[in-house]
């Protein structure tokens, strides 16, 4: 059968085997239906294509031209298979050539082969491996037999180099810090001649106000709790209060003023019978 008697596809079949760049061109160009087109295999020549720039003997990635003409009239998807095989073989420019185009996704993982990284490591091929690292492959996926890349490949340089690149883990989180109960949020506030202390319990929602009037020398104390119940405690006089804590609000009310609170006394007025007495001891 002479050349002119071929099918578009038989030329074009021809003219890849035979590395015949600028033949193949020119028969897409003329004829762009021919990439429709399937042999009885079901293999088109875009596929064919493929299979020949990631052989083993086209490394140089001669047919970009060719590529770059298919995917200007169809645009494809790449077949996985040939790109672990790419990886394989180690063909580092066809592999970036898909990346350009947003083709190539670097931890892709199908069936039986793993992910590219793990091709790459299979066929030891360093310089696939260090492109694949970075652009962000990771050397922690395992693969469908629970196997890292770098258990694909006997090379100790390989395997170094993947355990580099293995990012350490990330240190623990301390664990969340355990909130007490008595844990408060203090609030001083002064009005007229009375100092007010707002105390709240985040943890249970309660909240408890002190009113410190120095003008009656009083102290008033009010119980809000969580649901909303407020239970007011009648006034309890300086004397019979906290001595600390009123010395704590005279402190508050001169810090907010600038000024002294009127005098006040915090002496208890002990009943007569506690008041102890003094013993006439015998000569």
């Amino acid at each position: 059968m002479s050349f002119f008697t071929k099918s578009n596809f038989e030329k074009a079949f021809s003219a890849l085997q035979s590395v015949q760049k600028d033949d193949l061109i020119t028969l897409i160009n003329e004829n762009p239906e021919l990439l429709d087109e399937k042999d009885k295999h079901g293999t088109s020549i875009f596929d064919y294509t493929i299979q020949r720039i990631t052989s083993l003997k086209l490394k140089e990635f001669f047919f970009k031209p060719v590529l770059d003409v298919m995917l200007e009239r169809r645009p494809k998807t790449i077949n996985p298979v040939y790109i672990q095989k790419a990886c394989y073989n180690g063909h580092v420019s066809f592999m970036q050539y898909l990346f350009d185009k947003d083709m190539f996704d670097v931890n892709a993982k199908i069936p039986v082969y793993g992910t590219p990284l793990h091709a790459a490591c299979h066929g030891t091929e360093i310089g696939a491996v260090r492109w694949l690292l970075s652009k962000g492959a990771n050397p922690k996926t395992l693969d469908e037999r629970g196997l890292l890349p770098q258990e694909k490949t006997s090379s100790e340089q390989i395997q170094r180099l993947l355990i580099q690149a293995t990012p350490s883990p990330a240190p623990k989180a301390p664990p969340p810090k355990k909130q007490n109960a008595q844990e408060t949020t203090d609030t001083w506030k002064v009005s007229n001649l009375s100092v007010i202390h707002i105390s709240r319990f985040p943890v249970v929602g309660h909240v408890l106000t002190d009113i410190f009037n120095f003008e009656t020398q009083e102290r008033v104390h009010i119980h809000q709790k969580k649901n909303g119940h407020e239970t007011v405690f009648p006034p309890q006089p300086f004397e019979a209060a906290n001595i600390n804590a009123i010395n704590a609000a005279a402190r508050h009310f001169k810090h907010i003023t600038g000024k002294a609170p009127p005098e006040y006394n915090t002496v208890r007025k002990m009943p007569l019978k506690q008041i102890p007495q003094n013993k006439v001891g015998s000569s």
